[in-house]
């Protein structure tokens, strides 16, 4: 999952937008299926097909402009591996990297509180489809998989932070002892 992820990251943003696609594409038409039992009809492919065509738009619009924030899909996929194993690489420019890593911790900062509310929202949404329909299984499905994921998200924010934390130390330190050698460098005479 971890390399599918790296893949992604640095996959071109053609390829993105066209698994975005495909994806929303594919999980509409079978929700569609499922909830009315009309996810075949013409119209319905057609509409599906044009708001899957927007919706891959809007992501990948949002995508790119999380790389460029991130320093370039090479930088974003790289911070991103650094975070997971808690060691900024010897070739990381403390110019690119530090910002990029304040940028990912500001993310894990709000997703702490922003992710309980969002997800209360969907859950809130699983238990009106509850009241509302008692006996299909859509409702406990939705609460059961944003329960999931707002624990995965939460989880997963209160491990990176302190990875963060570590990264930024270890890059101040390399920035510092760059800037103390090059202050102590011995420099020639303008004569010489």
């Amino acid at each position: 999952m971890k390399g599918l992820q790296e893949r992604f990251e640095r996959a071109s943003l053609g390829g993105v937008f066209l698994v975005v696609t495909a994806f929303y594409f594919v999980l509409r038409t079978g929700i569609d299926l499922v909830i009315t039992g009309d996810g075949l009809s013409v119209a319905g492919i057609i509409g599906r097909f044009i708001g899957s065509l927007l919706f891959g738009g809007v992501m990948v619009a949002v995508i790119a402009w999380q790389r460029r924030r991130g320093g370039g899909a090479s930088t974003s996929a790289d911070v991103t591996a650094a975070i997971r194993s808690g060691q900024a690489p010897l070739a990381a420019d403390p110019g690119v990297w530090i910002p990029a890593l304040e940028w990912r911790r500001g993310q894990f900062r709000r997703s702490l509180w922003l992710t309980p509310l969002l997800f209360l929202v969907f859950i809130a949404m699983g238990v009106a489809l509850l009241v509302l329909e008692p006996g299909s299984p859509i409702g406990w499905l939705v609460i059961v998989v944003f329960v999931g994921l707002g624990i995965g998200v939460l989880v997963q924010a209160r491990r990176a932070i302190p990875r963060i934390d570590g990264l930024l130390h270890q890059l101040r330190e390399r920035d510092g002892a760059r800037g103390a050698a090059a202050d102590a460098a011995p420099t020639r005479p303008a004569g010489a």
